[in-house]
């Protein structure tokens, strides 16, 4: 139904690697499409009602595709064909859930910026980030990139603001999916090793931060879509944790 509009770009991700073999789906709308969404095919009234409640155009446009988007992920990966019967809520964190018939053990994440929303459909969690590349980041960058972590910047390759859209988005995934309130900041994680791979790179960063007990942290995978950066990670299984802290994950990836 949404052909024209929605955009599956799952395939950019080498998913044995970088999920495990999780099956997922990534999928992206542009915000320039919003008039094209007939909101009673993508929302339920109580999920309407929230929509209405937005005042702010910018923000009716942002909240609206993400939903979109996510639904769309969450159709495709299991298999749906109404998304009104698929519920996007959020915790008691902001953080973003699904609910319905059919959508039992689904994990979904969603980002925009710029006039892009994308989403991300999974059966674990995952955390997904995307980043437009502007000169903004150039001004903010000691917000999120630590002295200790400009040696391997250009593990990135790119352009300076490319590489620190690629860091930014790296950081936002893993904030969106490790259970941490407050959310993990961004300096509490520090790069420590950037390879390239497939499309793009894998990050592997550590925690920092010794205020408080932080998780292990999974390898992300960064890479450029058109002028976004775009990150995105998944929950370590129980045995890579212990293997991670034993030491015995390779890092080289």
């Amino acid at each position: 139904m949404w052909s024209q509009i929605v955009t599956d770009c799952s395939d950019l991700v080498p998913g044995e690697r970088v999920a495990g073999g999780a099956k997922f789906r990534l999928v992206v709308v542009g915000l320039d499409d919003f008039d094209l969404i007939d909101i009673s095919q993508v929302l339920a009234p109580s999920e309407e009602e929230q929509y209405q409640r937005y005042r702010f155009p910018k923000r009716q446009k942002e909240w609206l595709c993400g939903r979109l988007a996510c639904k769309e992920a969450v159709a495709r990966l299991v298999g749906l064909d109404s998304l009104v019967d698929i519920f996007v809520a959020n915790d008691n964190h902001g953080r973003p859930l699904v609910t319905g018939r059919g959508v039992g053990g689904v994990y979904v994440s969603i980002s925009h910026s710029g006039g892009l929303a994308m989403a991300m459909a999974c059966f674990k969690p995952c955390g997904l980030d995307l980043q437009e590349i502007t000169p903004t980041l150039a001004k903010v960058e000691d917000k999120f990139i630590r002295v200790t972590e400009q040696d391997v910047l250009s593990d990135f390759n790119g352009s300076t603001l490319e590489q620190q859209g690629l860091v930014w988005a790296s950081k936002e995934a893993l904030r969106k999916l490790l259970p941490l309130w407050p959310l993990l900041g961004f300096l509490e994680a520090q790069i420590e090793s950037v390879a390239t791979t497939e499309g793009g790179f894998m990050v592997h960063c550590s925690p920092c931060e010794e205020k408080r007990s932080l998780p292990p942290m999974p390898v992300v995978y960064a890479t450029l879509y058109t002028q976004y950066a775009l990150a995105l990670c998944f929950a370590l299984e129980a045995t890579d944790e212990k293997e991670r802290k034993d030491g015995n994950i390779e890092t080289d990836w």
